[in-house]
């Protein structure tokens, strides 16, 4: 061996023989091709060789009014793009795609594949080609071989499948906003969280595993806090994202990582500023199914509010020990069907923001199925069970809701509330710790924030907040800014409208049922004896007496249409009904008039034909309840009747 120096000056050990052979062939001993010798180039000659004539972006995928290309990859050599256009039926594979575009210096804009170590290392998959089929067939491919991944209960294979099914369906979430002209960051799509509960070894990432490879493009990474390690790859991406052991501890990136994820789920993109360029804000697509696995529900209730969650439970089978080659073939088998379905339906999806599922209120639970929804004429099994999965879904988001800071204050105030525990100042509801007795009567102490400290440990001030946030008290209601006076005590009591508090309860208590809360308020009300009767000018009889405690009807409240009578004394009018009806109450005694209220005088009822109130006639029949007119912290009533003095 000598040590030999090239053109440029490199040295190499080259065997001498080997180096001969090759400079008869044209190049020199350390395998750089000899240039031939040319012309020296002025500057601006050597200027135009170096300036490229065109410019080369990486997308996974490009979308227009004639066509829709989606990037393949063989796992061998480049990456292509498979693409069809609208008008015919071919799928054809091609390296790259000019569109006619020019960027500002006038070069050519050249779209090509992405080609990342993402992609080289397995972290985002895409499919190998476009193979045909059908919607039935590749749902139940995908199923299958999740089954075989996963070893679902007997009892949960319903929601199993429905997670089968919404990750199939994220491969046209991209048909929520298909015009780009009426795209508007946070409005008119959703995509859900799934997350995978369970202890250590329960199968959380095999059932990971099983939804990621029905899913559209999906990336993975194990869990991390680092904010931009994800939300850089996925503006790459753009398709569905995966994440183990996604258990974030309080502190400020987990609670960056938590944002993230709760404006994924809306398509909000994310803003930074270049830190080479403080001018420069760059901003990231991010929109997409997000899949985790976890231990535990999220320490923020937005975040659970987003999520579809799936409790993982350990198999009683010998299972493969990891991952089966066969297996790890059938996927991508399945993302090459699952790509030909969305090459080949993609403009005839159609997901229709307004569909609702009978029976199911959680609007965001809705939400997480409309593209899903979209596939029906297509594929009616995939939704075949919807309403009851959805049901028991919706149940369980109650269940994971009732444990977080918000869903523990509401469960308590809840318990006190069904032991009859309701007190009322100056018109307003609060909620009481105990019933007392003083020389005026019957006394409902105030529940007292120190009480969540005492039993969950949880500060004043931020237990004050919470309720404070939770918003339970109506706008335009006048509470106390410091403590009041109850009977011989000073309190501050937490105060509640029922109809807002109506719409936490069926939020947080699991097994709340419509108007509950109603009920136990009604029977906190009565009537202190009334004073007198009497006889006015014109003959109508009446009487005076004064209502010790309102009541408020949650269904009362829930009224549209026309408003309700105004206080005057143009004789008689139809009564409101509102646009919701409300029970007759047979408790009332009937030869005295009822009101119900929650800082107003709802209604007004008497045993006869007619009832006035303020010199108003309304015509209502006996023991019903009607909205009449607006009353302020009023206790004492004038009742007016035509006939006889009951």
């Amino acid at each position: 061996m000598a040590e030999e120096t090239d053109d440029y000056g490199h040295k190499a050990p080259v065997d001498l023989l080997m180096a001969a052979d090759m400079v008869e062939k044209g190049f020199n001993p350390i395998g750089y091709k000899k240039k031939s010798r040319k012309p020296p180039l002025s500057l601006a000659e050597l200027d135009e060789e170096k300036e490229p004539k065109e410019i080369y972006k990486q997308v996974p995928t490009l979308i227009t009014n004639q066509f829709i290309a989606e990037q393949v990859w063989d796992r061998h050599g480049s990456p292509q793009f498979a693409i069809r256009y609208f008008k015919n039926e071919e799928i054809q594979y091609v390296n790259n795609l000019f569109l006619g575009e020019y960027d500002k210096s006038g070069k050519a804009v050249i779209y090509e594949p992405v080609d990342d170590a993402a992609l080289r290392l397995g972290q985002v998959i895409v499919p190998q080609s476009a193979d045909p089929t059908t919607f039935a067939d590749v749902f139940k491919e995908g199923v299958d071989l999740a089954l075989d991944l996963y070893d679902c209960e007997t009892t949960k294979l319903p929601e199993f499948k429905l997670m089968v099914a919404i990750g199939q369906a994220s491969w046209f979430l991209d048909r929520f906003s298909p015009d780009k002209r009426f795209q508007i960051a946070g409005m008119g799509k959703f995509a859900p969280i799934i997350p995978f509960r369970g202890p250590s070894g329960s199968g959380k990432n095999r059932a990971l595993s099983a939804i990621r490879i029905n899913s559209y493009r999906p990336y993975y990474d194990q869990s991390t806090r680092k904010i931009p390690s994800i939300f850089r790859p996925m503006d790459t991406w753009r398709g569905s994202l995966f994440l183990d052991e996604a258990d974030f501890q309080k502190g400020d990136e987990s609670s960056e990582a938590t944002r993230y994820l709760n404006t994924r789920s809306y398509g909000t993109p994310i803003s930074r500023q270049n830190p080479n360029n403080v001018k420069e804000s760059q901003v990231f697509a991010n929109f997409g199914l997000t899949v985790v696995t976890q231990r535990r529900v999220w320490d923020d209730d937005a975040t659970e509010n987003r999520s579809l969650p799936f409790s993982c439970e350990r198999s009683q089978k010998d299972l493969a020990t990891t991952e089966l080659q066969e297996w790890i073939e059938r996927a991508m088998t399945l993302q090459n069907h699952l790509l030909w379905l969305r090459l080949r339906y993609w403009p005839k999806i159609v997901i229709n923001n307004a569909a609702r599922v009978k029976g199911v209120k959680d609007h965001r639970l809705t939400a997480a199925v409309l593209p899903l929804l979209a596939l029906e004429p297509f594929a009616p099994d995939m939704v075949s069970d919807l309403k009851d999965v959805l049901l028991k879904l919706e149940k369980k988001r109650r269940e994971a809701r009732a444990m977080s800071k918000d869903g523990i204050i509401i469960n308590y105030l809840w318990d006190k509330i069904e032991d009859d525990l309701v007190g009322v100042w100056e018109n307003i509801h609060y909620v009481g710790t105990q019933k007392i007795s003083e020389k005026d009567g019957e006394k409902i102490v105030p529940l007292q924030i120190k009480e969540f400290e005492e039993h969950f440990s949880m500060g004043g001030k931020e237990t004050r907040r919470t309720i404070h946030s939770l918003q339970l008290v109506r706008d335009g209601l006048t509470l106390p800014k410091t403590s009041v006076r109850l009977g011989s005590g000073k309190y501050r009591p937490i105060f509640f409208s029922p109809e807002k508090l109506e719409v936490r309860l069926r939020d947080f208590v699991i097994d709340y049922e419509d108007n509950e809360v109603g009920k136990h308020i009604q029977k906190t009300t009565y009537f202190t004896s009334l004073d007198d009767y009497f006889t006015d000018d014109t003959g109508t009889h009446g009487t005076h007496g004064t209502l010790k405690q309102y009541v408020s009807l949650s269904k009362s409240d829930n009224r549209r249409g026309s408003e309700a009578p105004s206080a005057n004394t143009n004789g008689p009018e139809t009564p409101h009904t509102g646009g919701a009806s409300v029970p007759s109450v047979p408790s009332v005694p009937d030869k005295f008039l009822f009101a119900c209220s929650c800082g107003r005088m709802d209604g007004i009822s008497g045993p006869n034909d007619k009832a006035w109130a303020g010199h108003k006639a309304l015509k209502w029949p006996e023991g019903t309840i009607h909205e009449l007119k607006p009353m302020e912290k009023t206790t004492e009533f004038d009742a007016f009747w035509g006939g006889t003095q009951p």
